[in-house]
C-alpha cells in the first residue's frame, strides 16, 4: 500500500494557519472551456478545502478582528458548517451506494438525507483490504450537532435572530473530520483510481487537510480540552438503525 507520509504536526497556531494557507489554494478540479467537470469525489474534496480555508479564517479572526469586525468574521464558522456537512455527506454517500446509486435512492428516486446516508455505511466492507464502517459516539454526537441543529437552521434559515454559542465549536468540527477522515480514508472502501490525478494523490491531499484543520481547531481558544460538549438531544433516536437499509442489498 502506498504510505501517506507523516502528517504535520504543529506547535503553534500560527505555524498550522501559515501552512494551511499555502495549501489549501491548490487547485482540485480540472475545468473545460465551457464545463465544470467533476464526480462525487471531487465534490467531496472540495467542500473539505473550502471548510479548511473557513476554519483558518474564523481562527485569524478569532486572534485579531475586534467590534463589528469580529462579528462579521465570525460568519466563518457558518460556512466551516455547511461545507463539512456537504463533504461528509458525499463521502458518505459515496461509500454506501459503491458501485450501485439506487442503494442510496429512496423509492421516488430521491437521494436519502445524511442521517440514512451514514447509516446505511455502518458495517460496509466493499473490497477485501477495507474495514467495516463505525462510528464512535463522540462522532455520532459532533455530527448530530453540526448537522442537525446548525447546518439544517442555516439552509432552511427563517425570519429569526439567532445566537450561537462558538465554545466548543472546534470540538463538533474535530468529531465530523474525524468521521470524514474514516469514511474517505481509514475504511478503504472508496477506490480513487480514475481519470486525472486521483488516487494516491488524493489520498494525501485529503489526509494533509484533515490534519491541518484539526491542528488548527485544537489551538483554538474556542477548543474545550476537556470535550465538554452535551450530548445531542435524542442521540439514539437520530441514529436509529430501524431505517437503514437490508444489510443484504448493500
Amino acid at each position: 500500500m502506498h504510505s501517506l507520509g507523516k502528517s504535520p504536526v504543529f506547535d503553534s497556531l500560527q505555524d498550522a494557519l501559515s501552512l494551511g494557507e499555502q495549501h489549501w489554494v491548490e487547485k482540485e478540479m480540472i475545468p473545460t472551456q465551457e464545463y465544470l467537470t467533476f464526480n462525487n469525489e471531487e465534490s467531496a474534496v472540495d467542500s473539505l478545502l473550502r471548510a479548511e480555508d473557513h476554519i483558518l479564517r474564523a481562527e485569524k479572526c478569532t486572534e485579531s478582528a475586534q467590534g463589528n469586525e469580529a462579528r462579521w468574521n465570525s460568519l466563518h464558522w457558518k460556512w466551516v458548517i455547511i461545507c463539512l456537512q456537504n463533504s461528509l455527506y458525499t463521502f458518505a454517500l459515496t461509500v454506501a451506494a459503491g458501485t450501485n446509486p439506487d442503494i442510496v435512492k429512496t423509492k421516488k428516486g430521491r437521494v436519502v438525507d445524511l442521517m440514512t446516508a451514514l447509516k446505511r455505511c455502518i458495517g460496509v466492507k466493499r473490497f477485501i483490504h477495507s474495514k467495516p464502517v463505525e462510528f464512535t459516539r463522540s462522532q455520532m454526537n459532533s455530527i448530530c450537532w453540526l448537522h442537525s441543529h446548525f447546518r439544517n437552521k442555516f439552509e432552511h434559515f427563517s425570519p429569526s435572530l439567532w445566537s450561537i454559542e462558538l465554545k466548543g465549536m472546534p470540538n463538533i468540527c474535530i468529531g465530523v473530520l474525524e468521521s470524514i477522515r474514516m469514511l474517505a480514508l481509514d475504511s478503504k472502501n472508496i477506490s480513487y483510481a480514475g481519470r486525472y490525478y486521483w488516487h494516491h494523490e488524493k489520498e494525501r491531499k485529503i489526509e494533509e487537510s484533515v490534519t491541518r484543520s484539526v491542528e488548527v481547531l485544537r489551538f483554538s481558544a474556542l477548543y474545550e480540552p476537556s470535550d465538554g460538549i452535551d450530548e445531542f438531544p435524542d442521540l439514539d433516536k437520530q441514529w436509529n438503525m430501524q431505517s437503514r437499509l437490508d444489510p443484504r442489498r448493500i
